[in-house]
Protein backbone atom coordinates (compact mmCIF):
# COMPACT_ATOMS: atom_id res chain seq x y z
CA UNK A 1 0.00 0.00 0.00
CA UNK A 2 1.28 3.29 -1.05
CA UNK A 3 1.94 5.39 2.04
CA UNK A 4 0.61 8.75 2.61
CA UNK A 5 1.68 12.04 4.56
CA UNK A 6 -0.73 14.91 5.13
CA UNK A 7 1.18 17.23 2.57
CA UNK A 8 0.27 15.41 -0.57
CA UNK A 9 -2.52 14.13 0.80
CA UNK A 10 -4.15 17.45 0.83
CA UNK A 11 -2.16 19.04 -2.28
CA UNK A 12 -5.29 18.84 -4.63
CA UNK A 13 -7.48 20.59 -2.13
CA UNK A 14 -4.75 22.86 -1.23
CA UNK A 15 -4.94 24.29 -5.21
CA UNK A 16 -7.89 24.66 -5.15
CA UNK A 17 -8.57 26.55 -2.37
CA UNK A 18 -5.29 28.60 -3.49
CA UNK A 19 -6.75 29.01 -6.79
CA UNK A 20 -10.42 30.09 -5.80
CA UNK A 21 -9.34 32.45 -3.54
CA UNK A 22 -6.56 34.05 -5.86
CA UNK A 23 -9.10 34.17 -8.29
CA UNK A 24 -11.66 37.14 -6.11
CA UNK A 25 -8.91 38.75 -4.53
CA UNK A 26 -7.92 39.78 -8.15
CA UNK A 27 -11.47 40.50 -8.97
CA UNK A 28 -12.15 42.38 -6.07
CA UNK A 29 -9.16 44.33 -6.55
CA UNK A 30 -7.18 43.23 -3.71
CA UNK A 31 -3.47 43.12 -3.73
CA UNK A 32 -1.29 40.59 -2.06
CA UNK A 33 1.19 38.05 -3.47
CA UNK A 34 -1.75 35.91 -4.91
CA UNK A 35 -1.83 38.16 -7.58
CA UNK A 36 -2.32 36.61 -10.61
CA UNK A 37 -2.09 33.10 -9.32
CA UNK A 38 -3.71 30.10 -11.22
CA UNK A 39 -3.66 26.49 -10.32
CA UNK A 40 -0.88 25.53 -13.24
CA UNK A 41 1.81 27.30 -11.22
CA UNK A 42 1.25 24.95 -8.25
CA UNK A 43 2.52 25.07 -4.72
CA UNK A 44 5.32 24.19 -3.15
CA UNK A 45 4.17 22.40 0.55
CA UNK A 46 5.97 21.49 3.70
CA UNK A 47 4.68 19.87 6.80
CA UNK A 48 5.91 22.18 9.99
CA UNK A 49 4.32 20.79 12.68
CA UNK A 50 2.55 17.30 13.53
CA UNK A 51 -0.48 19.62 12.85
CA UNK A 52 0.35 22.45 10.88
CA UNK A 53 1.05 22.26 6.75
CA UNK A 54 2.10 25.03 4.74
CA UNK A 55 1.69 25.61 0.74
CA UNK A 56 3.85 28.79 -0.65
CA UNK A 57 3.53 30.14 -4.38
CA UNK A 58 6.69 28.90 -6.29
CA UNK A 59 8.36 31.76 -6.54
CA UNK A 60 6.30 34.01 -3.97
CA UNK A 61 7.50 33.01 -0.17
CA UNK A 62 5.12 35.42 1.06
CA UNK A 63 1.73 34.16 -0.13
CA UNK A 64 0.77 31.21 2.37
CA UNK A 65 -1.64 28.57 2.78
CA UNK A 66 -1.90 27.25 6.03
CA UNK A 67 -3.87 24.11 6.70
CA UNK A 68 -3.80 23.70 10.78
CA UNK A 69 -5.10 21.04 13.27
CA UNK A 70 -6.04 18.43 10.70
CA UNK A 71 -8.73 15.91 11.68
CA UNK A 72 -11.10 13.41 9.95
CA UNK A 73 -14.70 14.82 9.43
CA UNK A 74 -17.91 12.56 11.36
CA UNK A 75 -18.96 11.43 8.08
CA UNK A 76 -17.27 8.19 7.31
CA UNK A 77 -18.63 5.91 3.58
CA UNK A 78 -17.61 2.44 5.04
CA UNK A 79 -18.33 -0.21 2.08
CA UNK A 80 -18.36 -3.91 2.91
CA UNK A 81 -17.74 -6.38 0.15
CA UNK A 82 -19.84 -9.78 -0.42
CA UNK A 83 -18.88 -12.39 1.25
CA UNK A 84 -16.60 -14.73 0.27
CA UNK A 85 -16.78 -18.31 1.94
CA UNK A 86 -13.01 -19.47 1.21
CA UNK A 87 -13.42 -22.57 3.37
CA UNK A 88 -16.56 -23.98 3.91
CA UNK A 89 -17.64 -26.32 6.86
CA UNK A 90 -14.77 -26.59 9.00
CA UNK A 91 -15.22 -29.84 11.50
CA UNK A 92 -14.41 -29.84 14.90
CA UNK A 93 -14.84 -32.56 17.11
CA UNK A 94 -14.02 -33.64 20.57
CA UNK A 95 -15.07 -36.78 22.37
CA UNK A 96 -15.31 -37.92 25.90
CA UNK A 97 -16.64 -40.01 28.12
CA UNK A 98 -18.83 -40.65 31.83
CA UNK A 99 -18.40 -42.78 33.90
CA UNK A 100 -21.88 -44.02 35.84
CA UNK A 101 -21.91 -45.89 39.14
CA UNK A 102 -24.50 -47.88 40.02
CA UNK A 103 -27.70 -47.03 42.34
CA UNK A 104 -27.54 -43.21 41.50
CA UNK A 105 -29.77 -41.44 39.53
CA UNK A 106 -27.41 -39.30 36.84
CA UNK A 107 -29.54 -35.78 35.99
CA UNK A 108 -27.32 -33.54 34.67
CA UNK A 109 -26.06 -31.59 31.49
CA UNK A 110 -22.77 -32.60 29.41
CA UNK A 111 -21.00 -29.49 28.09
CA UNK A 112 -17.70 -28.42 25.63
CA UNK A 113 -16.24 -25.55 25.05
CA UNK A 114 -14.41 -24.90 22.06
CA UNK A 115 -11.75 -22.29 20.81
CA UNK A 116 -12.93 -18.86 20.63
CA UNK A 117 -13.33 -17.51 17.14
CA UNK A 118 -12.84 -14.36 15.56
CA UNK A 119 -15.88 -12.56 14.90
CA UNK A 120 -16.46 -9.75 11.93
CA UNK A 121 -16.45 -7.13 14.17
CA UNK A 122 -12.93 -8.30 15.86
CA UNK A 123 -11.59 -9.10 12.70
CA UNK A 124 -12.46 -5.49 11.41
CA UNK A 125 -11.21 -3.49 14.19
CA UNK A 126 -7.80 -5.30 13.71
CA UNK A 127 -7.79 -5.05 9.82
CA UNK A 128 -8.61 -1.58 10.22
CA UNK A 129 -5.89 -0.62 12.34
CA UNK A 130 -2.97 -2.32 10.27
CA UNK A 131 -4.36 -1.27 7.28
CA UNK A 132 -4.23 2.68 8.10
CA UNK A 133 -1.32 2.60 10.19
CA UNK A 134 0.21 1.22 6.78
CA UNK A 135 -1.05 3.39 4.61
CA UNK A 136 -0.92 7.28 6.89
CA UNK A 137 2.08 8.90 8.09
CA UNK A 138 0.88 10.77 9.90
CA UNK A 139 0.24 8.52 12.95
CA UNK A 140 -2.35 11.17 15.01
CA UNK A 141 -4.79 11.27 11.70
CA UNK A 142 -4.03 7.48 11.08
CA UNK A 143 -5.67 6.59 14.66
CA UNK A 144 -8.19 8.96 14.17
CA UNK A 145 -9.01 7.45 11.03
CA UNK A 146 -9.20 3.74 12.44
CA UNK A 147 -11.45 5.12 15.48
CA UNK A 148 -13.99 6.89 13.21
CA UNK A 149 -13.89 3.63 10.47
CA UNK A 150 -14.98 1.55 13.24
CA UNK A 151 -17.44 3.49 15.43
CA UNK A 152 -18.88 3.77 11.98
CA UNK A 153 -18.70 -0.10 11.62
CA UNK A 154 -20.58 -0.91 14.95
CA UNK A 155 -23.40 1.79 14.10
CA UNK A 156 -24.22 0.44 10.75
CA UNK A 157 -23.88 -3.29 11.57
CA UNK A 158 -22.86 -3.76 14.92
CA UNK A 159 -22.26 -7.57 15.49
CA UNK A 160 -23.88 -9.62 12.84
CA UNK A 161 -23.34 -12.91 14.28
CA UNK A 162 -23.86 -13.91 17.73
CA UNK A 163 -22.84 -17.18 18.92
CA UNK A 164 -21.41 -18.96 22.13
CA UNK A 165 -18.27 -20.91 21.81
CA UNK A 166 -20.25 -23.33 24.35
CA UNK A 167 -22.22 -26.55 23.43
CA UNK A 168 -24.42 -28.28 26.19
CA UNK A 169 -27.11 -30.75 26.57
CA UNK A 170 -29.15 -32.40 29.12
CA UNK A 171 -28.71 -36.08 29.44
CA UNK A 172 -30.37 -38.53 32.54
CA UNK A 173 -29.43 -42.17 33.05
CA UNK A 174 -31.29 -44.25 35.26
CA UNK A 175 -30.13 -45.40 38.79
CA UNK A 176 -30.02 -49.27 37.49
CA UNK A 177 -27.62 -48.04 34.61
CA UNK A 178 -23.66 -48.83 35.10
CA UNK A 179 -20.86 -48.85 32.97
CA UNK A 180 -19.38 -45.21 30.26
CA UNK A 181 -21.14 -43.52 28.07
CA UNK A 182 -19.54 -41.73 25.44
CA UNK A 183 -20.23 -38.61 23.74
CA UNK A 184 -19.12 -36.33 21.10
CA UNK A 185 -19.11 -32.51 20.55
CA UNK A 186 -19.35 -31.02 16.84
CA UNK A 187 -18.94 -27.94 15.58
CA UNK A 188 -19.08 -26.52 11.62
CA UNK A 189 -17.56 -23.68 10.88
CA UNK A 190 -16.89 -21.62 7.91
CA UNK A 191 -14.06 -19.15 7.43
CA UNK A 192 -14.94 -16.32 5.30
CA UNK A 193 -13.23 -12.77 4.07
CA UNK A 194 -14.87 -9.62 2.75
CA UNK A 195 -13.48 -6.58 1.19
CA UNK A 196 -13.63 -3.25 3.15
CA UNK A 197 -13.34 0.06 1.74
CA UNK A 198 -13.21 3.40 4.01
CA UNK A 199 -13.71 6.98 3.10
CA UNK A 200 -13.42 9.70 5.21
CA UNK A 201 -12.77 13.63 4.56
CA UNK A 202 -10.41 16.28 5.90
CA UNK A 203 -11.02 19.46 7.68
CA UNK A 204 -8.71 22.02 9.49
CA UNK A 205 -8.48 25.73 10.21
CA UNK A 206 -7.46 27.60 6.40
CA UNK A 207 -5.08 30.65 6.79
CA UNK A 208 -4.06 32.34 3.92
CA UNK A 209 -1.32 35.08 4.54
CA UNK A 210 -0.95 37.34 0.98
CA UNK A 211 2.44 39.25 2.34
CA UNK A 212 4.43 39.51 4.95
CA UNK A 213 2.92 40.35 8.08
CA UNK A 214 -0.50 40.32 5.80
CA UNK A 215 -3.01 37.86 6.69
CA UNK A 216 -5.62 37.57 3.88
CA UNK A 217 -8.19 35.29 5.55
CA UNK A 218 -8.68 32.72 8.34
CA UNK A 219 -11.51 30.79 8.82
CA UNK A 220 -12.05 28.25 11.89
CA UNK A 221 -12.80 25.29 9.72
CA UNK A 222 -13.04 24.18 6.16
CA UNK A 223 -17.16 24.16 6.15
CA UNK A 224 -17.00 27.94 7.42
CA UNK A 225 -14.80 28.90 4.67
CA UNK A 226 -17.50 27.08 2.21
CA UNK A 227 -20.16 28.90 3.48
CA UNK A 228 -18.34 32.35 2.85
CA UNK A 229 -17.56 30.89 -0.29
CA UNK A 230 -21.23 30.02 -1.58
CA UNK A 231 -22.59 33.36 0.00
CA UNK A 232 -24.06 31.31 3.08
CA UNK A 233 -21.88 32.40 5.86
CA UNK A 234 -21.46 35.56 8.34
CA UNK A 235 -20.81 38.92 6.60
CA UNK A 236 -18.19 40.02 9.10
CA UNK A 237 -15.95 36.38 8.22
CA UNK A 238 -13.04 36.68 6.27
CA UNK A 239 -13.59 37.52 2.64
CA UNK A 240 -17.27 37.49 2.57
CA UNK A 241 -16.88 40.52 0.10
CA UNK A 242 -15.22 38.98 -2.05
CA UNK A 243 -17.14 36.31 -2.61
CA UNK A 244 -20.95 37.17 -1.80
CA UNK A 245 -20.83 38.74 -5.69
CA UNK A 246 -18.55 35.83 -6.81
CA UNK A 247 -19.59 32.79 -5.02
CA UNK A 248 -17.98 29.30 -5.88
CA UNK A 249 -20.22 27.29 -8.00
CA UNK A 250 -21.45 23.79 -7.16
CA UNK A 251 -18.94 22.18 -9.16
CA UNK A 252 -16.29 24.61 -7.73
CA UNK A 253 -17.63 23.17 -4.22
CA UNK A 254 -17.74 19.56 -5.18
CA UNK A 255 -13.90 19.96 -6.85
CA UNK A 256 -12.57 21.02 -3.24
CA UNK A 257 -14.52 18.27 -1.00
CA UNK A 258 -13.31 15.37 -3.88
CA UNK A 259 -9.78 16.53 -3.13
CA UNK A 260 -10.02 16.35 0.74
CA UNK A 261 -10.72 12.61 0.69
CA UNK A 262 -9.00 10.17 2.41
CA UNK A 263 -9.75 6.39 1.57
CA UNK A 264 -8.34 3.31 2.76
CA UNK A 265 -8.56 -0.83 1.43
CA UNK A 266 -8.41 -3.96 3.34
CA UNK A 267 -9.48 -7.35 3.77
CA UNK A 268 -11.03 -8.94 7.12
CA UNK A 269 -11.17 -12.50 7.40
CA UNK A 270 -13.08 -13.90 10.28
CA UNK A 271 -14.99 -17.04 10.92
CA UNK A 272 -19.02 -18.02 11.34
CA UNK A 273 -20.72 -20.93 12.80
CA UNK A 274 -23.08 -22.75 11.20
CA UNK A 275 -23.83 -25.85 13.72
CA UNK A 276 -22.76 -27.16 17.29
CA UNK A 277 -24.28 -29.99 19.30
CA UNK A 278 -22.96 -32.60 21.31
CA UNK A 279 -24.23 -36.21 20.25
CA UNK A 280 -24.28 -39.31 23.03
CA UNK A 281 -23.17 -42.97 22.47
Amino acid sequence: MERKNLVDANKQRALLLSGFIANRLDAYGVNSAWAGYNIGEGLEGVLIASDLMCYHRPGYRDAKLYLRYPKITDEVDLQLGEPEHYDKNVIETYSDTITKIKGVEFDDSISHTFSKLKTMQEAFKVGAEVAIKAGFEYSGVSGEVSAKITSEYSRQWGEQTTHTDTVSRAIKLPADFEGKVEYTATRSVDKIRRQVKAVGNMTYEVEVIGGEHYQVAKWSSLSEFLLVATGFGDAQKSLYREFINNRLSDNEVDAINDAGKQSTEFVIEYENVNSQEIDIK
